[in-house]
Order: structure tokens, then C-alpha cells, then sequence
């Protein structure tokens, strides 16, 4: 099963990441690891067909594409929403976890939690020490193409700092450096 899905996903190494993180999620739900390799090939092979259909896509675009839809449906919809709502942060830069929270409209405690969740599943790196998560630049561009409203969510960013010249104090003085860049995608 293992070498399967490993040829399945073109043996890239954030696929196998991905898929490997939901096997131990579906084992952690009580299922045995034979039976979660089995039903995410089977799921994978599936979703997988129709994200071949499109000759344009780019092969990495393609294996994200299949193997994020099923990790997906290991979230619920808010999550999945909020997952989404990440990818308009800059490509290659930390998020501080602040930052997202703003986005999320949650609070420090439900924030970190969520960002757990979405680490659990390999969805993002999380880096509690420092207070940031960081997001694949495959997996960015995935899903800011599943957006619609990026200029809303730029916006939302825009509003939680209302006092341009009292900005909060993130990591890497994130909304100093990047406040103009939220602003003009807003």
C-alpha cells in the first residue's frame, strides 16, 4: 500500500507528507492503519481522475489538488474556509499566528487550536515557540485559486489594525512590513 500511494503521488515529498497525516488522523479516529492507506488510495485514485482531466495543470498542481480535496474532507466546513483564508498571506513568509486570527475572527486560544488542527493534518508548519505557521507555496497558490473573495480577506487583515501608526507587535514586524501590501491587495 505504501509504495501505491507513494507512485500514485509521484513520490513528491509534500504529498506523501500529506497523506501521511491523514492516515494518522483517520488511525487516531479508531481505524487501522491498513484500512486508512487503502481508503485514501482509493479516494486519491478517485479525486484523482478528474484533477488529470485538465492537460494544462501542472503535475504538482494536479497531486496537490487530489490529495488536498481528500485531506479536506477531514475538516469541517469552517476550518476548510479558514484553511483557504491563509493563502492570502505573502508566498514564502512566516504567518504570524496573530495575524491569522484576525483573519479568522477567532481569539488567541481558538486560533491556536485551529492552526493545531490544520498541523495535525500537514496542512500548515506550525511553530508554537514563535508564534507563526507557514504555508507550502504549492499548496498557497492551490488555494488561493479556491477563493473568491481575497480582496474581503485583505480587508478583514486591513480593519484589525486600525492604528497605523500603533501597529501590533508581531513576529518578524510582519504588519509593519506588510500592511502596504495587504493594503493595495484590499
Amino acid at each position: 500500500q505504501a509504495r501505491d500511494l507513494s507512485r500514485c503521488l509521484g513520490e513528491w515529498p509534500l504529498a506523501l507528507e500529506l497523506a501521511a497525516a491523514m492516515i494518522r488522523e483517520r488511525v487516531r479516529q479508531n481505524g487501522s492503519a491498513g484500512h486508512a492507506a487503502e481508503r485514501l488510495l482509493e479516494l486519491i485514485e478517485r479525486k484523482g481522475v478528474q484533477a488529470l482531466q485538465d492537460p494544462t495543470a501542472d503535475p504538482r498542481h494536479r497531486t496537490i489538488s487530489s490529495v488536498l480535496e481528500v485531506s479536506l474532507e477531514l475538516l469541517d466546513g469552517s476550518d476548510r474556509r479558514h484553511l483557504a483564508e491563509l493563502s492570502i498571506f505573502p508566498e514564502d513568509v512566516a504567518i504570524p499566528l496573530a495575524a491569522a486570527a484576525s483573519v479568522w475572527h477567532l481569539d488567541e486560544f481558538d486560533s491556536e487550536d485551529l492552526a493545531r488542527r490544520l498541523a495535525r493534518l500537514s496542512l500548515v508548519k506550525l511553530d508554537l515557540e514563535r508564534a507563526v505557521l507557514r504555508l507550502h507555496d504549492v499548496m498557497r497558490s492551490w488555494l488561493a485559486s479556491n477563493i473568491a473573495n481575497a480582496r474581503d480577506i485583505h480587508d478583514r487583515l486591513v480593519r484589525a489594525w486600525p492604528e497605523w501608526r500603533n501597529l501590533p507587535d508581531l513576529p518578524g514586524e510582519y504588519a509593519w512590513r506588510w500592511l502596504p501590501w495587504h493594503l493595495a491587495q484590499a
